[in-house]
């Protein structure tokens, strides 16, 4: 399970608006919906393990449509701490 509250869609937005808007054409009201569809329809291409300020966090990658990923920073606990878009490699 994950959870997604309102100040990490606030983050997200303040900081990753401009690449869901570049990368995958999503104005910045829709991206809590493109994040849950992406969480419930998407396929999981990877998920990394790691302890960031003192904090274990899982860094999962998402497959979205087209040319990019969508990466997830999840708290231990399954709260989504961000999210933003990323462009896949020509090999993967």
């Amino acid at each position: 399970k994950v959870f997604l509250e309102q100040g990490a869609v606030s983050h997200i937005i303040e900081r990753h608006a401009s690449h869901f808007k570049t990368a995958c054409g999503v104005e910045k009201e829709d991206i809590p919906k493109l994040i849950c569809d992406t969480l419930i329809k998407g396929k999981r291409i990877s998920t990394t393990k790691k302890v960031v300020n003192g904090k274990v966090c899982h860094k999962s990658k998402y497959y979205y449509k087209g040319n990019y990923y969508v990466v997830f920073g999840i708290a231990d606990n399954g709260y989504i701490e961000t999210a933003y878009p990323k462009k896949r490699k020509e090999n993967e």
